[in-house]
């Protein structure tokens, strides 16, 4: 049996003005040519918004019937306070605690043979519940939303053969989804196109997991693995917005990572070499809530080499690499609403890196 205790403190600021007024540079595609005109946005000042304060408790145990069949469980309590300031000159004041909320999970396995194990999981999860962002057209700015309960069942099967494990499961997750809903004007600070942020919604999700890993010939080992996802808002308070796909959520990824080491009988010199490959692939995500737009999907290519050697009888290993190497654009991250200290928006992306060229040297004493 194992206890573990955790715990985290995490506190959010905003500013205290914009300097800078909002402005409108017109209708741009990311793949032409980027806006001009525009000022850099500033802001003045900064204070606490917003305070969690989580501890946490676990205890865990294995119950081994015989050499095939085993039971695996987990039991956690949460202790949460979170606490929110309406504006610069408003003390934090608690807006939501929760004493001792309980989680707990537990998972059968059944092992046929040393190399394979089947497994069911059932598993109950509690979390902080997300803080409105600082904005006048918000009825409750800076306040801290309930705990969010999320529940998951998942089946999965593991086989190790040689120096290669293989990994596929099949899942279902529920939990609260946090979104804007329109609020009657007058209710915010701004006056109109007032909005509340709150639980809108549940997001269920589907979803089928596989990866391989391992060494497939001498001195190469491959990382490779998939995720098939059906993600959609369920029960939604707004009848446009249900049964519709999760904004941000691809529906498919899959990411396949090449690693190879010179062989030893090439020398000294040569066996420190290693170079190595990556493809990722992300596909086609909802950019808003009505998913009447969608990012578009896209691949990214890393590669990279490291040498090993030694000084002093101490290891040094040199590393270089190329993010993004076809030099892509694409969006890294799409959510709905808009980021901390702006006005309401309907969804907020954020732009992939371009190439990128990192060296890195390393050594252990």
């Amino acid at each position: 049996m194992t206890f573990q205790t955790g715990s985290y403190m995490m506190g959010n600021y905003n500013p205290t003005s914009a300097v800078t007024a909002p402005q409108n540079l017109g209708t741009y595609n990311m793949y032409g040519a980027a806006p001009t005109g525009g000022t850099q946005p500033y802001y003045q000042g900064r204070y606490k918004s917003s305070t969690i304060t989580s501890q946490s408790f676990i205890v865990g145990d294995t119950l081994t019937i015989n050499k095939h069949w085993s039971i695996m469980g987990t039991l956690a309590w949460s202790w949460i306070d979170q606490a929110g300031a309406l504006n610069a000159t408003s003390p934090l004041k608690q807006s939501f605690q929760a004493n001792a909320a309980f989680s707990p999970t537990t998972s059968l396995m059944y092992k046929p043979t040393d190399n394979q194990t089947f497994y069911f999981t059932y598993g109950q999860s509690v979390e902080a519940g997300p803080v409105t962002p600082n904005s006048q057209y918000y009825t409750n700015t800076n306040i801290a939303l309930p705990i969010a309960h999320s529940e998951e069942y998942e089946v999965g099967y593991k086989v190790r053969y040689q120096k290669m494990h293989f990994n596929v499961d099949g899942f279902r997750m529920t939990s609260p989804y946090a979104m804007y809903v329109g609020a009657a004007n007058g209710t915010c600070a701004g006056g109109k196109t007032c909005q509340t942020y709150t639980y809108g919604g549940t997001q269920r999700n589907y979803g089928v997991e596989a990866q391989v890993s391992g060494e497939v010939l001498p001195n190469l080992s491959v990382l490779a693995g998939m995720t098939w996802l059906d993600a959609e808002l369920v029960g939604s308070k707004t009848a446009a917005y249900n049964n519709k796909e999760i904004v941000g959520a691809a529906p498919l990824q899959a990411s396949l990572l090449l690693d190879y080491r010179l062989p030893a009988r090439l020398g000294s010199f040569a066996s420190g070499w290693a170079f190595n490959a990556g493809v990722h692939y992300i596909g086609n995500r909802a950019a808003n809530v009505t998913n009447t737009l969608h990012t578009g999907s896209y691949t990214t290519l890393e590669l990279g080499t490291r040498y090993a050697f030694h000084v002093a009888r101490f290891p040094w290993v040199a590393r270089f690499g190329v993010s993004n190497v076809t030099n892509e654009r694409y969006w890294a991250s799409v959510y709905t609403g808009a980021p901390s200290g702006t006005s309401g928006a309907a969804s907020t992306l954020y732009a992939g890196l371009p190439r990128v060229y990192h060296f890195t040297l390393s050594a252990e004493f």
